[in-house]
Parts: C-alpha cells; structure tokens; sequence
C-alpha cells in the first residue's frame, strides 16, 4: 500500500482488502505455488486470500505472518486469541512437515512435541524449536543471539556443538554473541571480545588468555586444565 489518493476511502475489513488483492494475484501469478504473507493487521487478509485461492484449486505453499494482530473470524468461524495457535493453524494446513523439518526436531528433541504450540512451550524447550527451525532454513551464515539462554547443560554442549560443526564442516559459518566464555572457547575457532569501547579479535589461543578475559571482565581470571580442556574460572 502506498497511500490514498484524494477522495479514496481506506479498506476497513478484511473482505474489503480480499477482494481488491485476489485479482491481481490471479493476474500476474497466473500458475505456481504461491506464498503470501501479511503484516499486522494483513496477517488475517493473507489467510482468507490463501483460503478462497485454494478453494479455486490454486496452490499455496505457505502463509507467513509478521506480526499479526488480526483475528481471522472469517476462516473457518474460528476467533483465535492465541496468534501462534493461529500460525500454527496455518502452517499445519498448508505446509505439512516435510522430512527435512522432521529430522530437525529429532535432532534438537522436539519431535515428541511436534502438536504442541509455541506458546505452551517452556523458555528452552521453545529455543529448542528455532534451533531446529535454524536446521531447516540452513543458511549460509547463521547469527545466534546467546543460543545457550535457556537450555539445559546437555544442549549447550552436546546441541550447539552438532550446530557449530554442521556449519563449519560445508564452507558456511556461524557467528554467536555469547556471555559464557568457556562455552565459547569450546565450540569457536575465533573469538572477538568486546567491552563496550574497545575490540580484540583473533583465534582462540591468542584471544582466550587468563590477561585478556581479567581485563575484560574486570576481575581476576584464570586458565586450568581438566582433562585436556581449557577452562577459565575467576578467583
């Protein structure tokens, strides 16, 4: 939308917006799979345009939502209070899991959780889900803010490590921002430490050393060895 011309009436329901979207739809995308997606408000207009183009016998690969705030009261009579019980509505009709997305969640232990929404999940088990989501996607760089925020100890390691050398072993690359330095030092070949005013940046040995961490974190550290690991404790 870019704005209204003199004289024109904004759309105000959704039927409204539907019927001015379709035919354009069936216009210029005459054949294919289509993919629609909506924003706020639009989120509802794009599951009711999705709804009457499969009824035509069009196919919809998937219905992506950005936001929605827009209760879709006329698919199905169905008011949903709940926007991911709506997306996952959505998702569940028109793009089954495929077998990709399922060894994804048996990779992260999610399959036993395959029915259940987002938001009756736990903190880890719902950063569990966008971990295998992130499996699915397998971009070429993937940027994880504090992947390690709640989960339990064995998928810290165990999961994010698999994670790491999935990317590492093709050619691609993944670029953390994480708080717990041993953690780092056990699944990063580089690290770059940040104080807020100042960067140092290099590989493990020449940036993880018992004088750079002090000065970073303003407190005594210091380098122990427990089996062949390298682990920074303060005093």
């Amino acid at each position: 939308a870019y704005g209204l011309e003199n004289g024109q009436r904004p759309l105000s329901t959704v039927e409204a917006m539907v019927d001015k979207y379709l035919q354009p739809i069936r216009d210029r995308l005459p054949e294919g799979p289509l993919v629609l997606a909506g924003w706020s408000f639009g989120g509802s207009v794009a599951y009711e345009a999705a709804a009457r183009l499969m009824a035509e016998g069009r196919e919809v690969a998937g219905v992506v939502l950005i936001d929605s705030v827009g209760k879709p009261h006329l698919a199905k009579g169905i008011d949903y209070e709940d926007e991911a019980a709506f997306i996952a509505m959505i998702f569940s009709e028109v793009m089954p899991l495929d077998a990709r997305a399922m060894r994804g969640m048996e990779r992260t232990g999610m399959l036993a959780f395959e029915d259940r929404l987002l938001s009756t999940l736990s903190g880890g088990e719902r950063r569990r889900a966008q971990l295998a989501a992130l499996l699915y996607q397998a971009p070429v760089v993937a940027m994880l803010d504090e992947p390690e925020n709640d989960l339990d100890l064995r998928y810290q390691t165990r999961l994010l490590a698999e994670l790491v050398g999935e990317f590492t072993s093709d050619g691609r690359a993944a670029i953390m921002v994480l708080h717990d330095v041993n953690l780092a030092v056990r699944l990063c070949s580089h690290l770059v430490l940040l104080d807020g005013k100042t960067a140092v940046a290099g590989t493990i040995d020449e940036t993880a050393t018992a004088e750079r961490l002090s000065a970073l974190y303003g407190c005594s550290v210091r380098e122990v060895v427990d089996t062949g690991r390298r682990l920074f404790v303060t005093d």
